[in-house]
């Protein structure tokens, strides 16, 4: 049996996280998020604990963290807090949506979150905190950076580099082969046909 958790944040993202913690028999002890009043019930019976600080009342070897900051291409909040606890010494577990496809060849890292109806092909990589969100695909032998946001719909083709902190936006395509560089971003709905430089801005041609 896993070890209880505690969502960092309390918005959109983290709603959908409680669903799949749910559904894959999780116990959640709370929510931390400081927009809401200590002792708020939200997603019909999970307590707000407090700000994030009140992580530091629990013991880092009795529980796990889920991060539900939601990724956003603008700013690396997620990273920034799940940096701040790892080295704390609390552990992120990974949730995986139990109606995603992941290949028993895969790497998923701690911290990692793969969505609902998502795929992870043979030989793939997903690294820590990164989010594969729902209905995504990475395909064969392709590898996903750290903290890496691959948005609802995307599709990775084979054999593809992601770096560290890189936003994939939705419904886009990366076509096979390719390498995206540390901190790039991929705009939604285009097809990528070349390599992205280390924080390179693609909105296509």
């Amino acid at each position: 049996m896993s070890k209880p958790v505690i969502i960092l944040g309390g918005g959109g993202h983290a709603g959908v996280l409680v669903e799949t913690l749910r559904l894959t028999g999780s116990k959640i002890v709370g929510i931390t998020d400081p927009s809401f009043q200590k002792g708020t019930l939200l997603y019909d019976d999970i307590p707000v604990l407090g700000s994030d600080e009140s992580i530091k009342e629990y013991d880092p070897s009795k529980l796990l963290l889920v991060n539900g900051l939601g990724p956003s291409p603008k700013e690396n909040s997620r990273e920034v807090l799940s940096k701040q606890f790892t080295t704390l010494g609390y552990e992120f577990l990974s949730v995986i949506h139990p109606s995603a496809y992941v290949s028993p060849n895969a790497i998923i890292e701690a911290g990692a979150q793969i969505m609902a109806g998502a795929v992870i092909q043979n030989g793939c990589s997903i690294g820590f905190c990164s989010v594969v969100n729902t209905g995504s695909i990475v395909d064969h032998d392709s590898n996903v950076g750290d903290y890496s946001h691959i948005a609802p719909g995307a599709v990775i083709c084979g054999g593809v580099k992601v770096g560290r902190g890189v936003y994939v936006g939705t419904g886009s395509v990366v076509i096979e082969n390719l390498s995206l560089g540390n901190n790039s971003l991929l705009a939604a709905g285009v097809t990528l046909r070349k390599n992205l430089k280390i924080g390179e801005l693609f909105y296509g041609t």
